[in-house]
C-alpha cells in the first residue's frame, strides 16, 4: 500500500509504503506528523490544512496495485473515536463487537425504519383530515363507541334519534330543523305556559293537533338539535345536502357518523402503535398489526396503503429478527467474555454488559465490580480506563470488519509498561492478517514490535523524521538491534570526534558505576559542564591526583566495557573552545545546547530548557529500545532549536 502526502499540515512531502495485510509500525518524535498522517488518511484535508505558506493544492493518495482508497475504507482509532465510543451507545463499532452478522442487522433495522417513515408520511399527509374528522366527532360527543361498535346511550346524538323513533313522527325533527336555535328555545319555554289551547304569546287559539306536535318538540334538548345541525351542515362532504331531518335519513347519518368513528379509533392506535415503534425500548417482537376496515381504507387511504404494506412484511422481519438474536446471543456470550476477561487481565475494575432495544442489542454499560446497583458507571472511569475501555472495543470490533486500512494513533501512550505489552499483544491478535498502520511515539512500544520483527503477521517498522522543509523521511528499523543504552554507548564512540565528546560519552556510560562522589565522574562532568583548563588543573592539584594517572583508569574501565576507539586523552588546555559538533547526534546536541543554556551562552523559552533537562536525562526512556543517539525523541519545536545551533561552539 503507498501513501503520498503533500502540502497537508506541517507535511510538506511524504511517500510512505506498508505491507499490505500486516500491522506496520510508524515510530517518531512529537510533531514529525503522525497525528497529520491520521487526519490526513481519515479524509479531513479541507483548503486550511494547508501547510503553512504553501500556495499548493493538498495531496492525499492511497493506492493498492494501482487502485485509490478512499477514506471510507478507513477504520481510525485516536482521541475523537475514543470519546465517540464512550458517548455514543449507537456506534457501529458497538454493533460489530455483540452483533454477529451486523450487515444483517443493519438490513433488518433499515427496512424496519423504511417501512416505519412511510406510515409516518402517510399519517402526516392525512393528519389534517383526521384532525377534522376527530373534530366532527368530538362536536357530536361521538368519538367513543361501545364494544359492539355503537353510539354511547348517553350520546346527545343516540339520544336525539332514540327520542325520533318514540316521537312517530317522520316531520317533527324537520321541523324542529327548519326553526333556528334562539327560536325553538323560546318555543320551547312557551309550552309550559299553554292554557286553554291559546297561545301563550298572543292568546290565538292552537289546535290540538300543534298542541301535540309542540308537547313532542319540548322533549327534544334545544342545544342537542343546534349542535347536530351545524356539525351537519358543516360537513356536507361527509353527509351530503339533507332534504329532511327525518328518522330514516338520521339513521344514515348515524352510520356515517360509526364508521368514521371506528375509523378515527383505528388511526388513534396506528398513531400511538408507530410513535411507541420509534422509541428506543419498543420490542419489535411484540408489535401486532391493528385489523382496519374497507372504511378506513376510503378515509385514510394512504396510511392504510403503508401500515397494511408494514404490517405484511412484519412477520418475515420478526422471524429475521428472532435468527440474529438466536445467534448474536450465543455470539455475544463470547464476546462478552473476551472483553471482560482483557478487562480483568488489564486490572480495570468493571464489568461490560448489552442491553437489547429494537432490533437488537444498541446499548452498552460498564458497570463498576462495587457497584451493588449495578447501574452503567461509564462517567465513574478514569480518562486511562475510559482510552483502554474504547481501544478494547475498537479492536474487537475491528476482528469482524474489512477495512482497507485501519489506523491506531498512540494506542499505548498513557499506560505503564505491564499494560502497553498487554495492549501490544492484542493489537497483534485482533488485527491479524489486516493492513493496519500504528502510528506512535513510544519507545518501548517500538521495542515490542522490533522483537517480534520475523513474526509474519508484522510488515514494516519504520521511524518518521520531518524537518518541515524538504520531504518527511521514513527509515526502516525494522532490523534495527535492540540494545541497552550501554551498549548504544559503546556504538557510538566509533564516530566520536573529539575530546570533548568522548568525555560525554564516558560519562553517560558511567553514569550509574561511578557515582556522583567518585572522581573520575566528577573529572568527565567538569569537561562536560566546559570548565577551564586552569579550573580542572587546579581542581585535580587539590585532589592531589595527576591527570594522566586519572586518564589512564578511565580508559582502562572503557576498554572492560569494549570501547576500542577514540579512548580519552589529557585535556587540551583549548579543550572547550571551538569544538566542531557537526557531526554530533541530535541527543549529543541536546546536551550541547543544555550546556549553554546554563551558562547564559544560548537562549530558549522555560519550556525548551524544561525539555532539555528531561531528555538529556533521559526521564521518559527508563527502558531504552531504540538507539537515542540514531532516534531521539524529543518535540518538534526542540529539534528545530538544536538545528539552530552553530557547527562550532565554545564553552567560554
Amino acid at each position: 500500500m503507498k501513501i503520498e502526502i503533500k502540502h497537508f499540515k506541517n507535511l510538506t512531502n511524504l511517500k510512505y509504503s506498508i505491507s499490505d495485510n500486516k500491522i506496520n509500525f510508524l515510530f517518531g518524535m512529537s510533531g514529525a506528523g503522525k497525528s497529520s498522517i491520521l487526519e490526513a488518511l481519515a479524509g479531513d484535508s479541507p483548503a486550511d490544512c494547508k501547510t503553512f505558506g504553501s500556495s499548493e493544492s493538498v495531496i492525499v493518495e492511497i493506492e493498492v496495485d494501482g487502485k485509490k482508497i478512499l477514506p471510507t475504507d478507513t477504520h481510525i482509532f485516536d482521541i475523537d473515536k475514543m470519546n465517540f465510543i464512550l458517548e455514543s451507545p449507537d456506534v457501529e463499532d458497538f454493533k460489530e463487537i455483540v452483533v454477529s452478522d451486523p450487515k444483517e442487522h443493519k438490513r433488518i433495522h433499515d427496512a424496519l425504519e423504511k417501512k416505519l417513515k412511510k406510515v409516518n408520511d402517510a399519517i402526516k399527509d392525512e393528519i389534517n383530515n383526521y384532525e377534522d374528522y376527530g373534530s366532527l366527532l368530538d362536536g357530536l360527543k361521538a368519538r367513543k363507541l361501545t364494544k359492539d361498535g355503537k353510539l354511547s346511550n348517553s350520546s346527545p346524538f343516540a339520544k336525539t334519534i332514540a327520542k325520533l323513533k318514540a316521537a312517530k313522527d317522520k316531520r317533527i325533527f324537520k321541523n324542529i330543523a327548519s326553526i333556528d336555535a334562539k327560536t325553538f328555545e323560546w318555543m320551547l319555554k312557551g309550552i309550559g305556559f299553554i292554557k286553554n289551547e291559546s297561545c301563550p304569546f298572543c292568546d290565538k287559539k292552537m289546535s290540538k293537533k300543534k298542541i301535540k306536535q309542540l308537547n313532542k318538540m319540548a322533549d327534544f334538548d334545544s342545544k342537542a338539535i343546534g349542535n347536530i345541525k351545524e356539525q351537519i351542515s358543516n360537513h356536507t362532504v361527509i353527509f351530503g345536502t339533507i332534504s329532511s331531518y327525518e328518522y330514516n335519513e338520521m339513521k344514515k347519518i348515524e352510520k356515517q357518523i360509526i364508521k368514521y368513528a371506528k375509523s378515527i379509533g383505528m388511526f388513534d392506535d396506528i398513531l400511538k402503535q408507530i410513535r411507541n415503534m420509534f422509541e428506543l425500548d419498543f420490542d419489535y417482537l411484540k408489535f401486532v398489526s391493528i385489523a382496519l376496515d374497507s372504511n378506513f381504507k376510503k378515509i385514510f387511504p394512504k396510511t392504510y396503503k403503508a401500515y397494511t404494506s408494514l404490517c405484511s412484511d412484519m412477520p418475515s422481519l420478526q422471524d429475521a429478527i428472532r435468527n440474529t438474536q438466536q445467534e448474536t446471543d450465543n455470539f455475544l456470550k463470547g464476546k462478552k467474555k473476551i472483553i471482560n476477561d482483557i478487562l480483568e487481565e488489564l486490572n480495570i475494575p468493571y464489568v461490560f454488559d448489552v442491553q437489547y432495544h429494537r432490533t437488537g442489542p444498541n446499548e452498552y454499560s460498564l458497570t463498576h465490580k462495587k457497584d451493588p446497583s449495578k447501574s452503567d458507571d461509564k462517567n465513574h472511569m478514569s480518562s486511562g480506563e475510559k482510552a483502554i475501555v474504547s481501544l478494547i472495543m475498537f479492536l474487537v470490533s475491528s476482528k469482524s470488519t474489512n477495512y482497507r486500512i485501519y489506523i491506531i494513533d498512540d494506542p499505548v501512550s498513557s499506560f505503564d509498561n505491564y499494560r502497553r505489552k498487554i495492549i501490544y499483544d492484542y493489537i497483534l491478535r485482533f488485527l491479524k492478517g489486516k493492513t493496519t498502520l500504528i502510528l506512535s511515539h513510544d519507545t518501548v512500544f517500538s521495542k515490542f514490535a522490533i522483537e517480534d520483527s520475523k513474526r509474519k503477521t508484522i510488515g514494516d517498522i519504520s521511524y518518521l523524521s520531518n524537518n518541515g522543509e524538504n520531504a518527511a523521511i521514513v527509515n526502516s528499523i525494522k532490523n534495527v538491534p535492540i540494545v541497552s543504552f550501554q551498549k548504544s554507548v559503546v556504538l557510538q564512540f566509533d564516530s566520536a570526534t573529539n575530546q570533548y565528546q568522548a568525555a560525554l560519552l564516558a560519562r553517560y556510560l558511567f553514569e550509574e558505576e561511578y557515582g556522583k562522589n567518585n572522581i573520575k565522574y566528577s573529572y568527565l562532568s567538569k569537561i562536560i559542564h566546559g570548565y577551564s583548563y586552569t579550573d580542572i588543573d587546579s581542581w585535580l592539584l587539590r585532589k592531589g591526583v595527576a591527570e594522566d594517572t586519572l586518564v589512564k583508569a578511565i580508559n582502562n574501565d572503557l576498554r572492560e566495557k569494549g570501547v576500542k576507539k577514540n579512548l580519552l586523552s589529557c585535556l587540551n588546555p583549548n579543550y572547550n573552545k571551538n569544538i566542531d559538533i557537526s557531526k554530533y547526534s541530535i541527543f549529543e546536541k541536546c546536551i550541547i545546547c543544555r550546556e549553554l543554556v546554563k551558562k547564559g551562552l544560548f537562549s530558549v523559552s522555560a519550556s525548551i530548557s524544561n525539555e532539555l533537562n528531561n531528555s538529556v536525562h533521559l526521564n521518559d526512556n527508563f527502558t531504552i529500545c531504540l538507539n537515542v543517539f540514531e532516534f531521539p525523541v524529543i518535540s518538534r519545536t526542540l529539534f528545530d532549536v538544536i538545528n539552530a545551533l552553530p557547527p562550532v561552539v565554545s564553552f567560554v
